[in-house]
């Protein structure tokens, strides 16, 4: 015998069933695959942190723009560190994405063979093997001998990530900082297909 309240009632379990089955859990999606609740892994039952930061450490062939800064400007202009100076062409960045600005040339000191960099009147300082706030303490220190309270910033202008797989534009991207996650590196890439 046909019942409608009982059809309803099958009909509105069916629906239920299917919005609440639909629901992911954030594991399932491919970000999240693999990773644990907490920020901690544990080996020979000590927990340890699982992804330590260090700092990127400055290589031949790497671009730094430097700036420094003093109480009297104009012995600045006269010594002319800006890191505005040194146009390099990145041979790099034209193989790159056209949606990273890669034909752009990048302004900065070109860290030699030898690791070192020539800053007008300062003279050749040796950065390779150092972080950028290390260099900004060993350049201040040479500016010192020269000026007055200096004020010095260092920052590598063509630090890269490349990310490759399935994504909308897999190549090689040159960032304005010095850190990425995996997320803002998919983000830049297109995300995944």
């Amino acid at each position: 015998m046909y019942r409608p309240s009982l059809l309803r009632f099958i009909g509105f379990a069916l629906v239920l069933g299917l919005l609440l089955s639909s629901c992911n859990n954030y594991k399932k999606i491919a970000y999240f695959k693999n990773v644990s609740d907490s920020t901690y892994m544990y080996q020979k039952g000590m927990a340890i942190n699982a992804e330590p930061y260090t700092d990127i450490q400055i290589q031949p062939d790497d671009i730094l723009q430097v700036g420094i800064t003093t109480i009297d400007p104009s012995m600045v202009q006269a010594m002319g560190i800006t890191g505005q100076m040194d146009m390099i062409q990145d041979p790099l960045a034209s193989a790159g994405n056209l949606n990273n600005n890669a034909n752009r040339n990048i302004a900065g000191y070109l860290v030699d063979k030898e690791g070192n960099i020539e800053l007008p009147m300062a003279g050749k300082v040796k950065v390779a093997g150092l972080s950028t706030s290390e260099a900004k303490e060993k350049i201040r220190q040479k500016a010192l001998l020269l000026y007055k309270d200096p004020v010095v910033n260092v920052r590598l202008a063509n630090f890269k990530v490349t990310v490759l797989g399935e994504v909308r534009s897999p190549g090689t991207y040159t960032l304005p900082h010095e850190r990425v996650t995996v997320l803002e590196a998919l983000g830049m890439a297109g995300d995944l297909t």
